[in-house]
C-alpha cells in the first residue's frame, strides 16, 4: 500500500500519457538512500496505475533544512515493477516467505513497532530485534541502578549473547555453528524461569523474555541466513 505524502500540480504536460501531478515524499533524514528513492518511485507507480498517466517528476524533501531532491520516476519504474512482481509471487504462494533479519536494526525506521503484538499473528518465522531488547535493558538499568535482580538478568543475557556474537564474527550466520548455542539458550531460560523474582522491573523483564521465547533466537535455526 502506498502512502503518498503530498502532490504538486504542475502545468499540463504535452503528452496525455504523462500526469500533471508530481508525488512528494518527506524524509526526516539528511542523507537519502536508495530505499527513499524507490518509495517515491512506488508512489509514482501507484498514481500511474490509478490514473493511467505517469508522473514525469517527483520530489523528496528531506533533513532539517528541508532540502529538495528532484527525481524522474520513470528511471526507477522498471525496478519497482520487478519488486511488485516478486511481492505478487510471494502473496500467491501457499507457504510463508523465508525469515529475513534486518541488517541495520539500529537505524531501522520501524524501531517503535519491533515488539508490537500485531506482528505476533503473522504465520511465519519471526526474529525479534535483539538490539532493541538490549537497548531497553540498558535503559532499565539506568533507571534502576540498584536493582540487583535486574542486574543478574542483564548479566546472564550478556553472557549468553557474547559467545553467539563471537561465533558469528568468526563463522558467519551458518546453522552448523549457530546450532551449538541452542543449549545455551535453553540453560538461560531454565535459569530465568525457575526463579521467583521479587523486583517489579525484573518480573516484567522475565515476562518479556518468556513471551518472546520462540522469537528471540530464531536465527539459530535457519541455515539460509
Amino acid at each position: 500500500m502506498s502512502n503518498i505524502h503530498a502532490l504538486e500540480r504542475g502545468p499540463a504536460p504535452t503528452q496525455k500519457r504523462h500526469s500533471p501531478y508530481a508525488p512528494i515524499r518527506f524524509v526526516p533524514f539528511d542523507k537519502i538512500s536508495k530505499h527513499h528513492k524507490l518509495m517515491l518511485a512506488f508512489d509514482a507507480y501507484v498514481l500511474w496505475k490509478a490514473s493511467g498517466q505517469m508522473p514525469i517528476k517527483g520530489m523528496i524533501i528531506h533533513g532539517l533544512q528541508h532540502t529538495t531532491l528532484g527525481l524522474k520516476p520513470d528511471a526507477w519504474i522498471h525496478e519497482v515493477e520487478s519488486l511488485v512482481g516478486k511481492l505478487r509471487a510471494l502473496l500467491t504462494e501457499g507457504t510463508p516467505p523465508d525469515l529475513v533479519l534486518i541488517e541495520h536494526c539500529s537505524e531501522c525506521i520501524f524501531e517503535p513497532c519491533c515488539f508490537y503484538s500485531a506482528y505476533d499473528s503473522m504465520d511465519c518465522p519471526q526474529q525479534k530485534c535483539l538490539i532493541h531488547l538490549m537497548r531497553d535493558l540498558n535503559d532499565d538499568m539506568l533507571k534502576s541502578p540498584y536493582d540487583d535482580e535486574l542486574r543478574q538478568i542483564v548479566q546472564q543475557f550478556g553472557e549468553l549473547l557474547r559467545p553467539i556474537v563471537d561465533t558469528i564474527d568468526r563463522r558467519g550466520l551458518k546453522m552448523h555453528f549457530l546450532n551449538k548455542h541452542l543449549s545455551d539458550v535453553k540453560r538461560f531460560y531454565k535459569w530465568l524461569l525457575t526463579r521467583q523474582w521479587q523486583s517489579e522491573v525484573a518480573g516484567k523483564c522475565r515476562e518479556r523474555f518468556e513471551k518472546n521465547r520462540k522469537k528471540l533466537f530464531t536465527f539459530l535455526n535457519f541455515p539460509q541466513l
